[in-house]
């Protein structure tokens, strides 16, 4: 613990030296000297605030893939959840019309029968000839919405 106290000691004192040091500088320079600590003063800023903004949106947290697969005796609606952690209350929406409710989706593809578990307002089921276009994924506060894409191994 005395050791990492000592690193963190001098450390700041070597900062605190270079900021020093920078300051003598742009002191005793001409004014092209200083322009040009000016612009990569800003440089430096200008890489910071995109770090920093970059950080704060982050990265989608809904990692899922989706495709539908025409089979017998039904068709399916097959989920890959590519998290890595398994997601509660999922909610599936195909065009704005057929839902389904999941209480868990865990890691790893997942596929839904289109005709028998999906339902409408007036919990009617789609078809064998439907084929959704568009997918809406909500869990947890998020919202996706998906292409349909078809069965990539077809």
């Amino acid at each position: 613990m005395d050791r990492l106290k000592q690193i963190l000691q001098e450390g700041v004192v070597s900062i605190l030296g270079f900021v020093r040091s920078t300051k003598e500088a742009y002191d005793g320079a001409n004014r092209f000297a200083r322009m040009r600590l000016l612009i990569l003063a800003l440089f430096v800023v200008d890489v910071l605030v995109v770090v920093i903004f970059m950080g704060s949106i982050g990265s989608r947290d809904i990692e899922i893939t989706v495709f539908f697969k025409k089979s017998f005796p039904s068709n399916m609606l097959v989920v890959r959840n590519e998290s890595g952690e398994t997601m509660e209350k999922v909610r599936f929406t195909l065009d704005d019309r057929y839902v389904l409710t999941v209480p868990k989706l865990e890691p790893g593809l997942r596929g839904f029968e289109v005709n028998r578990e999906f339902i409408d307002a007036q919990e009617l089921s789609p078809g064998d000839e439907y084929e959704p276009r568009i997918v809406v994924v909500e869990t947890d506060g998020e919202k996706m919405t998906l292409d349909v894409s078809i069965d990539p191994g077809s």
